[in-house]
């Protein structure tokens, strides 16, 4: 099942951009990915279909979405590190609505009513006997401007995510904007490089759109990855050319943030 795409909202606005959501959860900072359980074991693979985790002990049939604290520098140090920490039951024994269009697996449009999520299924509960399974919280949109004073402000979660009930719109609030970019090329003084060139595919077209710095003292931390690689930028919030305002390296210490998790093909604006 493909991963969601988010619109990024203004960070603090708590007005009249949240009125197409219904619910609000905490955004961790890991790898997206997918739990996959039967009688014959379970595994966990990442957005491009990588195996991240797998074991033989039997589960229920189940397909839970979510995401794995682990591969980025704020997972590193969370109290969560190496979790899956599952936010969407796709598919249960009892909740039989995975659909087959196209040969992609669908949810039904009211998937995402508020007793249709992990704790609605409840013979998929099975599987958080696992001591590296938990379900996300989740409460409704109205808690947002709390959720981020305190555990955004607060305790430094990277923001919010917010998403309808019918499952057809889905949105971020981040304290720090990123955005992946397809490497496109590099700007170098003398030997050393000095900046990425960042793309995104509009209409089809790779463009190059940002240009990201690279401190001097960082690098040669990270070598350049071959062009055609995903990296991750920071910055204060996002232009409509695709470009970071005051664009920045995704790493507290400089260091460039490859995604080696994401395609190409998915940074488009």
């Amino acid at each position: 099942m493909p991963r969601p795409k988010y619109h990024d909202l203004k960070p603090g606005d708590f007005g009249e951009q949240l009125a197409p959501y219904d619910f609000v959860e905490l955004k961790y900072d890991g790898l997206y990915a997918e739990f996959i359980g039967n009688a014959d074991g379970w595994s966990i693979h990442g957005r491009n279909g990588a195996l991240l985790r797998y074991g033989d002990e039997p589960c229920p049939d189940c397909y839970l979405r979510g995401e794995m604290i682990e591969g980025t520098e704020w997972a590193a140090h969370s109290d969560n590190h190496g979790r899956f920490m599952a936010w969407d039951c796709i598919y249960s024994v009892t909740r039989n609505d995975l659909q087959m269009v196209g040969g992609e697996a669908t949810a039904p449009k009211d998937f995402y009513d508020s007793a249709c999520r992990c704790e609605g299924a409840s013979d998929c509960l099975d599987v958080f006997r696992f001591d590296f399974m938990d379900a996300a919280d989740h409460w409704p949109v109205m808690a947002a401007k709390a959720k981020w004073d305190q555990m955004v402000i607060k305790y430094g979660f990277e923001g919010l995510v917010f998403r309808s009930a019918d499952g057809q719109r889905y949105g971020r609030m981040k304290r720090i904007v990123t955005q992946d970019y397809v490497l496109t090329g590099v700007r170098r003084q003398g030997p050393r490089v000095t900046a990425l060139f960042g793309g995104l595919w509009i209409d089809g077209v790779l463009e190059t759109v940002c240009t990201v710095p690279v401190k001097a003292a960082t690098a040669q931390a990270a070598p350049v990855r071959d062009v055609g690689s995903v990296f991750e930028a920071n910055g204060n919030s996002v232009l409509k050319s695709g470009a970071l305002r005051h664009p920045r390296q995704a790493n507290s210490d400089g260091s460039v943030r490859w995604r080696a998790d994401k395609a190409a093909r998915e940074c488009e604006l």
